[in-house]
């Protein structure tokens, strides 16, 4: 797709020079740089190769004209791009020729994979729009931050193992710093070109929806990639830059409906980044009078279904949740959170789950499926997580009463939800249904099957008459979801030492080549 680089073919073609320092790129990948032009690594991988010029000594009084020519400067110089003299004008970005090895051609190849995988869950930036972004991203470097992070995003969605290695790694890499120094340039340029000073001489925040958006791929890119702290930041740079978005009533009504939509884009990431660590708190609470979604005839009627129903589900979230998972998850925190977390609460989650599973059973035809998987699997793994507050507070019960929701149950994740996760994985048409989900769905897969491992582990299920059909569901999902290279090492091997232990404890023999 990319092409091959010969390091044999350049040096036949280009004249080679040896200089004492690294180039840029070998500088920021920190390897070993061969000092010819271009070098070794930069022919190898594709990558333009550009040194740094030699520095020389400048005259007393040329400062105070360089630091002139910098605040007119409104654009950062991208990394790689030719050192050139400062100039009066404003700073684009560079053509593809001297500034990247990424042409509009390899961009505008990942938009019908944009479109496929990305934007039904993220329904904010339309394929459209990237490709207008794409057209002037050398001259808008609002646009450059977002086709970059928008292609690093598409293509962690699409990439077939955890962490990629070689070529694909490094030009993923290479992606995201490209859209961050852009999109920081953003900043840049918006200051110096404002005309609304204020007595600081700082203009008015320039805020939009695709500044907000390139800050939600690079989270959503930087934490697929292991990069939590960056992408802890970069999202609430997101969260920080959308409550100064400013939506009036003269805004158009789909342009309202996207904001709306905007907002709950944030919402449900930071949820999910405070339910796989509660040390970084949520602070955006659900939109006032947010749901359901304000209609919007611009977008594709099953994007506007799915993405509602994915904002119902985290709406359970709620502030009570927050309250006692942050609790429950802080070994240095003995304070209670002082509002009671009771039977009645547990039950009406679970019960408000029950509702969402029936609104959707009634869209399941208009639905991709796509969308289903990930609706499906992001409810099952809110009733574990609803399920594992109630086991923490002595809630659950081996035989709950009659009258009492199964989620009050000891063994229901066993018992329900084992069952329903091996049912869906049959009905898939593909498994690329969830290998195109980055991260986030095996995320909660592997919180599901862990949840279910902790339930098979207790006394009281090893005596159940129907144990053994509950390890022939666990066998078989902790089997599926091996077969994804995403799955991290250290994810394995914790699903493996479960495996063997239930194993023994069950006497289990797995029918060979089963799956």
């Amino acid at each position: 797709m990319f092409g091959t680089h010969h390091p044999q073919a350049a040096n036949r073609t280009a004249p080679t020079t040896r200089t004492n320092n690294a180039c840029g790129s070998c500088r920021f990948r920190k390897v070993k740089c061969s000092g010819s032009h271009p070098c070794t690594q930069c022919a190898h991988l594709g990558l333009t190769c550009a040194f740094a010029p030699p520095s020389v000594r400048r005259k007393n009084g040329a400062r105070g004209a360089l630091v002139q020519q910098l605040q007119r400067t409104a654009k950062t110089i991208p990394r790689n791009a030719p050192i050139r003299p400062l100039s009066s004008s404003p700073e684009i970005l560079p053509p593809p020729s001297q500034a990247t090895p990424y042409t509009a051609a390899f961009f505008l190849a990942l938009v019908p994979d944009y479109e496929q995988v990305v934007y039904p869950v993220n329904p904010i930036i339309t394929a459209d729009e990237i490709r207008a972004a794409v057209a002037t991203m050398y001259t808008a470097v609002e646009d450059a931050a977002l086709v970059y992070a928008f292609a690093a995003i598409t293509m962690i969605f699409l990439q077939p193992s955890h962490t990629p290695a070689g070529d694909e790694g490094s030009r993923l890499a290479d992606l995201m710093h490209r859209g961050l120094v852009a999109h920081r340039a953003s900043e840049t340029a918006s200051l110096n070109s404002s005309t609304s000073s204020t007595s600081s001489g700082l203009g008015e925040l320039h805020v939009t929806v695709k500044r907000v958006m390139t800050c939600m791929f690079l989270d959503m890119a930087m934490l697929s990639t292991g990069l939590l702290d960056r992408g802890f930041v970069v999202l609430r740079e997101a969260i920080a830059l959308l409550q100064t978005l400013k939506v009036t009533n003269d805004t158009p009504p789909h342009e309202r409906a996207r904001c709306q939509r905007l907002y709950w884009e944030c919402f449900l990431h930071e949820r999910f980044l405070f339910v796989i660590n509660s040390r970084r708190t949520a602070v955006l609470p659900p939109l006032r009078l947010g749901r359901p979604l304000l209609p919007d005839p611009t977008i594709p009627a099953h994007v506007h279904a799915g993405f509602g129903r994915l904002v119902d589900l985290f709406c359970i979230i709620d502030d009570t949740f927050i309250r006692y998972w942050g609790w429950s998850d802080n070994d240095d925190n003995n304070d209670s959170p002082g509002v009671a977390l009771t039977a009645d609460w547990v039950e009406q989650k679970q019960a408000a789950l029950d509702a969402e599973e029936r609104t959707t059973a009634s869209l399941l035809g208009s639905l991709t499926e796509l969308q289903h998987v990930d609706i499906f699997i992001t409810r099952l793994w809110l009733r574990t997580l609803v399920w594992q507050l109630a086991l923490a507070r002595g809630l659950l019960r081996s035989s709950p009463p009659e009258s009492a929701h199964e989620g009050l149950s000891l063994h229901f994740p066993a018992d329900r939800l084992s069952a329903q996760l091996r049912g869906l994985v049959c009905r898939l048409d593909s498994a690329a249904s969830i290998a195109t989900h980055g991260s986030g769905i095996l995320q909660k897969l592997f919180e599901i099957t862990t949840t279910i491992a902790d339930v098979l582990a207790l006394p009281a299920m090893s005596d159940r008459h129907d144990a053994a059909a509950r390890m022939d569901d666990f066998v078989f999902l902790v089997r599926f979801l091996f077969r994804f290279d995403k799955v991290r090492p250290n994810e394995r091997r914790y699903i493996g030492e479960k495996l063997a232990t239930l194993q023994e404890m069950y006497h289990y023999e797995a029918v060979e080549g089963e799956e």
